[in-house]
């Protein structure tokens, strides 16, 4: 079951029903009034949160529109995911290139439409390369890939035209 907070439009004075105001309603406009929202507020005294017009740095400076209290208005933040991912690079000041080159983390398939876990390994000592992408909700591996760095050819920029 999922929970929707009843928030408030400045403009139009009327109620809408969002489950995160801040995610659903930020810079789109009011499906009431159509007027764009610049900023979602929560009012600290009659705690309700506020679907403004104008800026944020002008509501800080303003009573609410609707208890009328002199109030500061604080932004709740919500964050859902972070994608986090690291690089590495092995180098030998004698070569022009690492020698080893890993990435591992969170990567945005465009193909997929959606984020994956990726682990990169390219080791040009052992002349080898592994890849491997799994769908970080169900564990499954999208895409597995293990062979000699030299038939690793046609991919990514390398692609013939």
């Amino acid at each position: 079951m999922t929970t929707r907070t009843i928030v408030r439009c400045a403009n139009c004075n009327s109620d809408v029903l969002s489950k995160d105001p801040f995610v659903d309603l930020m810079d789109k406009p009011c499906p009431s009034c159509g007027k764009q929202i610049l900023a979602v507020v929560n009012c600290a005294s009659c705690e309700v949160t506020i679907l403004s017009q104008q800026p944020l740095t002008q509501l800080v400076t303003k009573p609410c529109p609707f208890c009328g209290g002199a109030v500061t208005h604080s932004i709740n933040l919500t964050v859902d995911m972070i994608h986090i991912g690291l690089r590495t690079k092995v180098k030998d000041p004698n070569l022009s290139r690492p020698t080893v080159e890993t990435v591992g983390g969170e990567s945005y398939s465009h193909k997929l439409k959606r984020w994956v876990k990726i682990r990169r390994v390219i080791d040009r000592v052992r002349n080898w390369y592994s890849e491997t992408v799994t769908d970080p909700t169900s564990g499954e591996v999208i895409h597995k890939t293990e062979e000699p760095l030299g038939e690793h050819t046609g991919h990514g920029s390398a692609k013939k035209r």
